[in-house]
């Protein structure tokens, strides 16, 4: 009968020392097809060398580290050894074999807290632990020094920056300390000047508003008094500042006849609204 190639039986012949073929045997396609297709087992690996290499003593600057209880002792001895910590912060390269990074104390508190003992027989493991420890502790160092920095070196900074500022700061928190300082500054002109000026303004204002007079003395015909403001004479008057001001500061040669000098205050506000 016809089998299929791969099923078919063959036979195999395995060569003598004197050349010629003595032995021959006969087996099924299957068998090879099995056999192919079986996976190999997979090598294994011992951690015994790992095991010994981690057992090795660390570095000098290594021995030295605490772990575990007391905590008290644990964090006394991080603060002493902390130039250690940076240093081994910065073995980035000496992770794998055959460095070694723990000291006895670490590796005796990583096995009171992984049981199981497949992981101290790893040593890259181990270092990447203790590493990882030294890491943290610098970055908490960085932070702490940041913070003292922040209350020391900024709160002082800015303590001498608001001394220099009130000391050389001509801002005056009294409004009428600021206007009679401002008003200081002022050159003096005729007030009859500041008195015809007002009555431009007010012509100005004729178009949007109603206006009941036109000029100082107008406005104390209409039985608008000095001390009054401005609002009274210009009906709907609404710019902050010019409508709360008073009659007599624009019009000081009518309010005051015996002053012959006044401050130029034509274009200088000196309301409350300027001041803020």
């Amino acid at each position: 009968p016809f089998w299929p190639k791969h099923f078919r039986k063959h036979r195999t012949t395995h060569p003598t020392m004197t050349g010629t073929y003595s032995a021959v045997s006969v087996h099924d396609g299957v068998d090879d097809l099995r056999r192919q297709l079986q996976p190999s087992p997979l090598p294994t690996f011992s951690l015994k060398s790992s095991q010994q290499i981690h057992l090795q003593a660390p570095e000098c600057l290594y021995r030295c580290f605490g772990a575990g209880w007391p905590i008290a002792w644990t964090i006394i001895n991080d603060i002493m050894t902390m130039v250690c910590h940076c240093k081994r912060a910065m073995e980035i390269v000496k992770l794998q074999y055959p460095h070694n990074l723990a000291s006895e104390h670490e590796r005796n508190h990583l096995k009171s807290v992984y049981k199981n003992e497949g992981v101290m027989k790893q040593g890259p493991v181990v270092n990447f632990i203790v590493w990882r420890r030294s890491v943290l502790l610098v970055l908490l160092l960085a932070s702490l020094g940041s913070f003292i920095f922040c209350l020391i070196g900024d709160v002082l900074t800015i303590n001498g920056h608001i001394k220099n500022m009130q000391q050389f700061s001509t801002w005056n928190a009294s409004y009428s300390e600021w206007k009679r300082q401002t008003e200081a500054g002022l050159q003096e002109i005729d007030c009859q000047e500041i008195d015809v000026h007002f009555a431009a303004e007010l012509r100005s204002y004729a178009l949007p508003h109603e206006v009941l007079a036109y000029n100082c003395g107008e406005v104390l015909g209409r039985g608008i008094r000095c001390d009054d403001h401005v609002d009274k004479v210009i009906i709907g008057c609404w710019q902050p500042g010019f409508c709360q001001e008073t009659v007599k500061y624009h019009c000081p040669h009518i309010c005051y006849p015996a002053r012959a000098m006044c401050r130029d205050t034509r274009y200088a506000r000196l309301d409350y609204t300027s001041f803020s």
